[in-house]
C-alpha cells in the first residue's frame, strides 16, 4: 500500500498575552500526580492555534516510507527516518523529495543500525548514530558524508545528542556490575570529556537507561526513563529542573534484580508479583516533550496512567490536562507520529515572544 506522509505545521496565537519576565535561571517546576487524579482541564486546541497547513510528502521510488520512526522540521527541510527500510530521507517546505542521507552498511559513511537522528539546525549537518558499530556519522543536508566520530565505552548506547562545539551527549546502558556513567560527553575524536551522575550510586544502575534529549534553542534537556525528573543542561552545568512526584515509588534495586533474571531466561513478566509488575511494566516516565517560549508539555506514564503535564513558563503553573482537538477529527496526540496507510505529523510552530 502506498504510505502518504502530512505535515501538519499549527500556527499558536498570542494575541492578548501579557508579556511576562520568565524566570532568571533555570526555574524548578514539581507535580505532584497524588493529588487531584481525578480531575484534569481541557486544552482545546483551536483555541490557541491560530492555523494549520498540510504538507503532502511526495512518494516515488526513490522515497517510498514504510514506517515512520522520526521526522524532524530542520529550518526549511523535513527530515524523515525510516528505520523498517532503513533509510533517512530529506524533503523540502513542500514536501518535494531532496535527497536520501547515508545507506545501510558497515562502511565509512554507513550505517548498520537506524535508531537516533539528530541535527545541527545552524550548519544544517544531521548526525546518525550507529550503536553497533559505535560511530556517530555526519552528513551535509545535501547528503554529502562529512566525517565520523568512532567511540568504545564498552555497552551499548540507548540515545545521543549533539551538544554543540563538535561535541555529544550519549547515554550508555551499562549492564549490572559494569561501572559505566550513564551520561557523557564525547569529543570529536571520541575522548570523553565529562562524565555526569557518577557521585549518586543510583544513577549507576542499569535502571538509568533509554534516556531521551530534547532541545530548546541553546539549551539542552534530558530525562531518564523510570525517573521522574527532567534535568536541563546549559552550558557547563546539568540541573534538575522539573520533578515529578509519582503516585508511587519505583524500588530500583528490584528492577535491577528483575531485570537480570529476565536477561537470562529466568522470569517474565507475567511471573513477577503484582506489585513488582506494575513498577516493572508501567513505570516509563517522561515522553513526548515539547517546549516553546511560552509552554512545556509531555505525556507522563506512571502506573498505568498517562497523563497530559502542561507547564506555563510565565506563571510556573503547573497542571494536568486533557486535550481536546477539534481540527483534526478526534485525532488527541500532540508531536506525535501516528503509522497506518497515513501518517500524519503534527508539529507546533510557535511564533518569537
Amino acid at each position: 500500500m502506498k504510505s502518504i506522509l502530512f505535515l501538519a505545521v499549527m500556527c499558536v496565537m498570542l494575541a492578548g498575552c501579557v508579556k511576562h519576565a520568565l524566570p532568571a535561571g533555570n526555574a524548578d517546576y514539581v507535580f505532584d500526580e497524588r493529588k487531584n487524579m481525578g480531575e484534569s482541564d481541557s486544552i482545546v486546541l483551536s483555541d490557541i492555534v491560530e492555523s494549520t497547513q498540510l504538507v503532502l510528502l511526495e512518494t516515488n521510488k526513490n522515497c517510498l516510507i514504510s514506517h515512520l520512526s522520526g521526522a524532524w522540521l530542520m529550518n526549511d527541510k523535513i527530515l524523515i527516518a525510516d528505520n523498517r527500510s532503513e533509510n533517512i530521507f530529506l524533503f523540502d517546505s513542500l514536501g518535494s523529495y531532496v535527497t536520501t542521507i547515508g545507506k545501510y552498511g558497515s562502511g565509512p559513511g554507513e550505517y548498520s543500525t537506524l535508531w537516533y537522528v539528530d541535527f545541527d539546525a545552524e550548519s544544517e549537518r544531521i548526525f546518525i548514530l550507529d550503536a553497533l558499530q559505535q560511530k556517530i556519522i555526519s552528513f551535509l543536508s545535501s547528503g554529502q558524508f562529512i566525517g565520523e566520530v568512532k567511540f568504545k565505552i564498552g555497552c551499548q548506547v540507548k540515545s545521543f545528542c549533539y551538544a554543540g562545539d563538535d561535541q555529544f551527549f550519549i547515554q550508555p546502558s551499562p549492564q549490572p556490575g559494569q561501572n559505566i556513567s550513564p551520561l557523557l560527553l564525547i569529543d570529536k575524536n571520541g575522548g570523553i570529556v565529562r562524565s555526569f551522575f557518577e557521585e549518586n550510586a543510583i544513577y549507576t544502575s542499569s535502571s538509568f537507561r533509554n534516556g531521551s534529549f530534547k532541545r530548546y534553542k541553546n539549551t539542552i534537556r534530558f530525562f531518564p526513563s523510570y525517573f521522574s525528573k527532567i534535568y536541563s543542561f546549559d552550558g557547563n552545568d546539568l540541573s534538575e529542573w522539573i520533578e515529578i512526584v509519582p503516585e508511587f515509588s519505583v524500588d530500583l534495586d528490584l528492577l535491577e534484580r528483575l531485570q537480570a533474571k529476565q536477561g537470562r531466561g529466568e522470569l517474565d513478566d507475567q511471573g513477577l508479583p503484582f506489585s513488582a509488575s506494575n513498577e516493572y511494566t508501567g513505570m516509563w516516565g517522561i515522553q513526548n516533550y515539547l517546549e516553546t517560549d511560552r509552554m512545556i508539555n509531555f505525556f507522563y506514564k506512571s502506573s498505568n496512567k498517562l497523563l497530559f503535564v502542561f507547564v506555563d513558563k510565565f506563571t510556573g503553573q503547573v497542571k494536568k490536562a486533557k486535550i481536546v482537538d477539534d481540527l483534526f477529527a478526534g485525532q488527541t496526540t500532540i508531536n506525535v507520529c501516528d503509522s497506518g496507510p497515513e501518517y500524519l505529523l503534527y508539529e507546533l510552530k510557535f511564533p518569537d515572544i
